[in-house]
């Protein structure tokens, strides 16, 4: 599992992310894999924290987005863009989303961070 931390003074936000378990307890030294847990996105920093499977699955999906549909400049423009992008991940990438019969919602199981200006 990765943790992700972010701090913010002022207008400065710091994102930190630590781990490079694969699966299980399988452990990567630094010398064999970026294996990056942010990326940018447009004016935008995303973070994830979680399993590492989501770490290309969810970077290859957004960076394939169209442009014009990948807003991430406010609570209401993520939403609008998770909810385009997760019959995709269904799709294209295999998402399993069961997680509880009592669950009100399928879920896209990612535990993300989003930093820019807004």
């Amino acid at each position: 599992m990765t943790t992700v931390v972010v701090a913010r003074k002022g207008n400065t936000v710091a994102i930190a992310a630590d781990t490079l378990v694969t699966f299980g307890d399988t452990r990567l030294g630094h010398g064999y894999e970026a294996n990056l847990k942010m990326f940018q996105v447009g004016d935008s920093w995303i973070g994830m924290a979680g399993t590492t499977a989501h770490f290309p699955v969810l970077r290859k999906a957004i960076n394939s987005m169209p442009r014009e549909i990948l807003k991430l400049g406010s609570k209401d423009d993520v939403f609008d863009t998770f909810t385009k992008l997760h019959p995709y991940l269904k799709d294209n990438f295999f998402l399993q989303t069961k997680e509880e019969d009592s669950d009100p919602y399928e879920s896209s199981q990612f535990s993300v961070v989003i930093a820019n200006a807004t």
